[in-house]
């Protein structure tokens, strides 16, 4: 993902880093809190399935944006 917002016009490159880096931060911050609110409500099997749809839907998303630029 780095290596595609690096390629971006030089007007856009700043923002898309930018993005790049909050998103990962946010991640991080945010990713265990929700994960152990989740799986102590259904279990790790839930937890990881949640994790997998999740991650899915944003690869489609993430493909879907850099067709159009």
């Amino acid at each position: 993902m780095q290596t595609e917002s690096t390629k971006l016009a030089p007007k856009a490159r700043g923002a898309a880093v930018a993005l790049l880096a909050a998103s990962l931060y946010v991640g991080q911050g945010l990713g265990p809190i929700i994960s152990g609110h989740i799986s102590a409500a259904g279990g790790y099997a839930v937890m990881f399935s949640v994790s997998a749809a999740v991650m899915a839907a944003l690869g489609v998303t993430s493909s879907s944006l850099l067709r159009r630029h």
